[in-house]
């Protein structure tokens, strides 16, 4: 299924600048991140936050998805 991922820290977000990037080389930028798991497995999901000052703050996540996306399995028939 699909999910929106977003990101905490304890500094503040609002000037900050994020980067996300996921299996199969996925980018996004901006406080959520929308993913949508084209097959069952392992995924993962990168977020890299910038401020304004130069301080970086990295978070990696890994996790299993159970059931294709409906797209694909409709496609197989």
């Amino acid at each position: 299924q699909d999910g929106t991922l977003s990101i905490q820290s304890s500094g503040d977000l609002t000037e900050a600048r994020v980067l996300w990037e996921s299996k199969d080389g996925k980018l996004g930028l901006g406080g959520t991140h929308d993913l949508t798991p084209e097959s069952p497995g392992n995924i993962w999901v990168e977020a890299e936050v910038l401020w304004p000052d130069g301080r970086r703050s990295f978070a990696r996540e890994t996790f299993s998805v159970r059931e294709p996306v409906i797209e694909q399995y409709i496609a197989r028939f």
